[in-house]
């Protein structure tokens, strides 16, 4: 994503049909709601595939959510945290103070390292 015509956000998740969701979720969390990457990266997730059929993170949501989405013909099926997607994102900040990164801790990885250049 760019910001100023600058490379600003780059973010992905590694392969299955969830790959498109849970980029999606990500990425309406941070530039719909302004949240910031970690807190982004931490929201419960949710993925559907078939008509009338949704996997949600399991603990993720308020019974109340599952039950209204039951009652209205939804089957709802919980599922792991590993199930629903990992992302990894690396932000530049646009203050040009350095960068974030983040690694999903639904899935093996870190973010770390010091800021080795400031060319963007």
């Amino acid at each position: 994503i760019l910001h100023d015509g600058k490379p600003w956000l780059i973010a992905g998740s590694h392969g299955s049909q969830r790959i498109i969701t849970v980029l999606s979720q990500f990425l309406i969390h941070i530039l719909v709601s302004g949240m910031s990457i970690d807190k982004a990266m931490a929201m419960p997730r949710i993925h559907s595939e078939q008509y009338k059929q949704i996997m949600m993170e399991e603990g993720g949501f308020n019974s109340s959510v599952i039950s209204g989405l039951e009652t209205v013909g939804y089957d709802v099926k919980l599922k792991s945290s590993f199930y629903v997607g990992a992302v990894h994102a690396v932000l530049k900040r646009i203050d040009g103070s350095g960068f974030q990164g983040v690694a999903d801790q639904r899935r093996d990885g870190i973010a770390a390292g010091p800021l080795i250049s400031n060319t963007f």
